[in-house]
């Protein structure tokens, strides 16, 4: 070997493999798109599917509570009915007590409260309409014959007693 020789020779690199075509280029770039696509969709399909359950359990809360509300609504009414029941009884024995102590005016106020109480949605028809159009008809007036307004008095609080009865008493309360 001389110093001016390069020495050994290099043995040649190995050739490159063939470049891909531009065809096999956009397949691969196609086929890695659409998985990476197929792959997000699947994720996001995955927790949408997880969620399904939550919505389905709040679709079961939100129909009891639906049910629970219109049974409440119902309760209510059913109570308001009472009340005016009760005021009703009361105006009516309020009514009579004046007609015994000769006081025709305050009769007449009474007897108009337990028409108006009497005059509820749940009253409409029936026989307790019937008795309110004849509590509202009749006209308490100064009359030698109190007996007579004091008996028809007496007969709306009888019908009434009749149409809604009163609550039994409750056995042992305050005691």
């Amino acid at each position: 070997m001389t110093p001016t020789s390069p020495g050994p020779a290099k043995p040649p690199a190995p050739p490159l493999p063939p470049r891909p075509s531009l065809k096999d280029r956009l397949v691969r770039g196609s086929i890695l798109i659409f998985g990476a696509l197929f792959l997000l969709a699947m994720t996001y399909f995955s927790g949408q599917r997880a969620n399904v359950g939550v919505a389905k359990r709040a679709d079961r809360e939100k129909t009891a509570a639906i049910k629970q509300l219109t049974d409440e609504r119902r309760k209510m009414a059913e109570r308001d009915d009472t009340i005016s029941h009760l005021e009703a009884r009361r105006q009516l024995h309020l009514a009579l007590l004046a007609v015994d102590a000769r006081n025709f005016g305050t009769a007449q106020q009474h007897l108009d409260g337990a028409a108006t109480q009497l005059n509820t949605p749940g009253a409409a028809a029936g026989d307790l309409a019937a008795l309110r159009q004849q509590i509202d008809g009749m006209n308490v007036v100064a009359a030698g014959d109190m007996e007579s307004q004091r008996q028809q008095v007496l007969g709306f609080v009888q019908r009434f007693d009749q149409l809604v009865p009163p609550a039994a008493p409750s056995s042992g309360a305050g005691r």
